[in-house]
């Protein structure tokens, strides 16, 4: 997928789920985070594995309910991004690497067709394949700019909660690194 798809998707759905604008919108960048691993040559593979996108944010959630719970909203928030990310890119992810470099693939398509009836067919694929360099990196594809639209769209008919957050966004991007300073602070 492209990032316009990564970051739109999920962005929406906390969106419709009446998430508060102010706390889902400046996390969404962990939408993206995951695509970081191509800077390092091994895309789908550094950042896209269970061990990143789930198991050291829930370890995180963990130690924030235990310790900061008004940290385990937000860390939630970061989780579903990066789920949401590696669910996007399931056409092939090596979710165990490093111990397992194959790329586990879910690929379900709907085809509709017209003749000689009209009808649908479902077809999934599913499985494991050897993992595909690539080295082409489409930034925005045709259902990115569909998903750009929607979330402009989106902006526009929240504009009254985001007014607020973008009047604001200095103070919140202050507000969140004065958060993440003190939970590494107080973790020391």
């Amino acid at each position: 997928m492209d990032p316009a798809t990564h970051l739109a998707i999920p962005l929406l759905i906390l969106l419709a789920a009446r998430m508060n604008p102010r706390l889902v919108v400046p996390l969404s960048f962990f939408a993206l985070f995951p695509d970081f691993d191509s800077l390092f040559g091994i895309h789908r593979q550094l950042f896209h594995n269970i061990f990143v996108t789930v198991l050291i944010p829930l370890a995180f959630l963990i130690y924030a309910k235990a310790r900061k719970p008004g940290w385990v909203l937000p860390i939630a928030i970061i989780m579903f991004y990066l789920i949401s990310h590696v669910m996007l890119d399931l056409s092939g992810v090596a979710l165990l690497y490093p111990f397992y470099q194959e790329a586990f693939y879910f690929e379900p398509n709907l085809y509709f067709y017209t003749q000689p009836t009209v009808r649908f067919d479902l077809v999934v694929e599913w499985g494991v394949r050897p993992l595909q360099d690539d080295y082409e990196y489409v930034f925005i594809s045709e259902a990115g700019f569909v998903y750009l639209f929607v979330l402009v769209a989106v902006l526009v008919i929240f504009r009254t909660e985001m007014k607020g957050w973008l009047v604001r966004r200095v103070e919140d991007v202050k507000w969140i690194l004065r958060r993440i300073r003190s939970f590494f602070e107080r973790s020391e």
